[in-house]
């Protein structure tokens, strides 16, 4: 609550302002100020950035930008965000200070190692730019100006990862998540295998998406994973779930273990927990990191699968086995319909009419499940794998977009105190 002479103060300076910008004037403004704009327009019903994306640059301000709340945008030039770049990569970024549990003070430093998540926290001080710019809070320089990209452009290339399962290794993998892990982290590896979805469209299934009759995953375009701009959707698009079509074998597992679905909160998620409950938080107790229980398969392959690494072996699959499925599997793999429809030369709404590609998704992804049941063992072999002794090439559309969600941004890292 303000007083009456500071809401009073704040009132003149609201007029003052006004008038000032009316008459073709600019008011400065902070960090912080451009941040209170930039989540009015998060929030607003007309946003344009996904809740996801929204959340990720509510956070990234919160850790790396709260505490220039009080600087002026346009006193932070290029020499600043180079210094600031070099210090968050070095683990030196001075955040301020917090006050411990038995009441003593520590200074908090930052850290962001790799060029992704680097990058990240420059687009989001970017956004502040343009938003300044939006509302003529710049001082002093055009319109196009952005001091974070002097900093950007000395970021080096993020790492790439092109890994995968390697086709005879497949039987090994598989039996192994049998006998040395706990059934639900064996059932999400195997999810994550056959359905080749991103991981939070994995981890954040509900049983309410899950349309048992038609075999279907139905995913909310804005959902974590989707990858889809909402200013790219108009406002029924939004609302209209993507229907994934699912194989019978991933749906025989969630049925399964839809049967002991605790009753409640926790019981609408298909990947509840019996045994984790973070009662600080007071989070559902959800699975979340499988690595511990997965970690276990790398003395008998020899080296790790992470989760894109499925996601790349379920690609590889699909090409395998069905090499002119192009269209079906980067549908599967939920890609960009702009790009899919530039890389086989056909209209893009042919492919953002994903209803009628429907049977051929269906049919793949019921043949790539076939294809691990078969290398398994688990039912007879057939043609399909009979001669199967190595991965097709992928089609070059679905290497590069693959390629692209490989530069992971590895979790930025509190850093005590050395000094």
């Amino acid at each position: 609550m303000l007083s009456y002479k500071d809401a009073e103060l704040e009132a003149m300076r609201l007029v003052r302002e006004a008038k000032l910008l009316r008459s073709g004037g600019t008011v400065r403004m902070t960090v912080g100020q451009a941040y209170e704009r930039l989540l009015q327009s998060l929030e607003s019903a007309n946003s344009q950035d996904s809740p996801a994306y929204g959340d990720k640059m509510r956070k990234t301000y919160e850790r790396f930008l709260s505490h220039l709340s009080k600087r002026y945008l346009d006193e932070l030039k290029e020499g600043f965000w180079i210094d600031y770049l070099t210090s968050v990569r070095e683990g030196r970024l001075d955040v301020g200070v917090v006050t411990k549990d038995d009441s003593t003070e520590e200074r908090v430093f930052r850290k962001a190692p790799s060029a992704n998540y680097s990058l990240g926290i420059l687009n989001t001080a970017s956004r502040l730019y343009k938003i300044a710019h939006e509302y003529r809070g710049i001082e002093g320089e055009s319109r196009d100006w952005d001091p974070t990209r002097a900093a950007a452009q000395k970021i080096e290339e993020p790492n790439t990862r092109e890994t995968y399962l390697l086709l005879k290794d497949i039987p090994k993998a598989w039996h192994a998540t049998d006998q040395l892990m706990s059934p639900w982290w064996r059932d999400l590896w195997r999810v994550y295998l056959l359905t080749g979805l991103r991981d939070r469209l994995v981890m954040d299934m509900r049983w309410e998406q899950i349309d048992f009759e038609r075999g279907l995953y139905l995913i909310q375009p804005l959902q974590r994973g989707t990858k889809r701009r909402r200013k790219k959707l108009s406002q029924v698009d939004r609302l209209k779930p993507i229907e994934m079509p699912l194989s019978s074998y991933v749906l025989s597992i969630l049925r399964r273990r839809k049967q002991f679905a605790p009753s409640g909160p926790a019981g609408e998620w298909v990947w509840y927990s019996l045994e984790t409950e973070r009662r600080k938080t007071k989070d559902l107790p959800r699975l979340t990191d499988p690595r511990a229980s997965w970690k276990r398969l790398v003395p008998i392959l020899g080296y790790w699968v992470y989760k894109h690494d499925l996601r790349r072996t379920f690609a590889s699959l699909g090409a395998t086995v069905d090499p002119g499925g192009v269209l079906a599997l980067s549908l599967l793999l939920l890609h960009s319909s702009k790009g899919i429809a530039s890389a086989l030369g056909i209209p893009q709404i042919t492919v953002e009419y994903i209803k009628g590609q429907q049977e051929q998704m269906r049919a793949l992804t019921e043949k790539i499940s076939r294809a691990v049941l078969e290398l398994a063992g688990e039912v007879s072999q057939t043609e399909l794998t009979a001669h199967l002794r190595e991965f097709a090439d992928l089609p070059p559309a679905v290497d590069s977009a693959l390629r692209l969600e490989e530069k992971a941004p590895e979790r930025g890292q509190d850093v005590t105190d050395s000094t």
